[in-house]
């Protein structure tokens, strides 16, 4: 017959405190991870030619530096409480309140600044979450629509497709295409 180990308090206490740590590790190690597979997906979509560029509004370097003010405070509050100083624990926290309300204000005027550009998350209301590319649309050069053959462009008029006007449609070209809707 097996006997279970009894510990005392003070080796509960460190087995606790190890479990702990590594738990806490191991959630490092994920959300590393995570916003690894994110900034790898950025990187790849990024070369797929699809991003809208826009200017930042304002509002969000404001959020930013509220969301970090927060952090501030809120850590300077869990210091002041660990040392006793509980004088400083209610003006950091009603301080990190009222950050985070600052953030939560700009981060409504960043969005409205946005969906007047009409840049928003939501998908075309009309069809849904998918898309059809390039199959709506056509493209014209001075009135007359351009041929597509073999990746490159050529003139309606041009039968013997001898002129490509690839280096005219990729001067013109509008990286916002995929997000219009017609």
């Amino acid at each position: 017959m097996t006997t279970i180990p009894s510990f005392t308090p003070e080796e509960l206490h460190a087995r606790s405190i190890r479990t702990r740590k590594l738990i806490t590790w191991l959630m490092i190690f994920a959300i590393v991870m995570f916003f690894a597979g994110l900034t790898s997906a950025y990187v790849v979509s990024m070369s797929g030619g699809y991003w809208t560029v826009i200017t930042l509004p304002t509002a969000f370097y404001w959020s930013t530096a509220f969301v970090l003010g927060g952090s501030i405070t809120v850590h300077l509050a869990l210091n002041a409480a660990r040392k006793g100083n509980k004088g400083a624990i209610t003006p950091m926290l009603v301080l990190t309140l009222v950050l985070g309300l600052g953030f939560t204000y700009s981060q409504v005027q960043g969005w409205k600044a946005l969906a007047t550009l009409g840049i928003t998350l939501s998908p075309n209301k009309l069809t849904g979450l998918g898309g059809t590319y390039g199959k709506d649309f056509t493209i014209t050069k001075d009135g007359q629509p351009l041929v597509p053959k073999d990746g490159h462009w050529y003139a309606a008029d041009d039968v013997a497709m001898t002129r490509q006007l690839d280096a005219e449609v990729a001067e013109q070209r509008d990286r916002t295409g995929p997000y219009l809707y017609t």
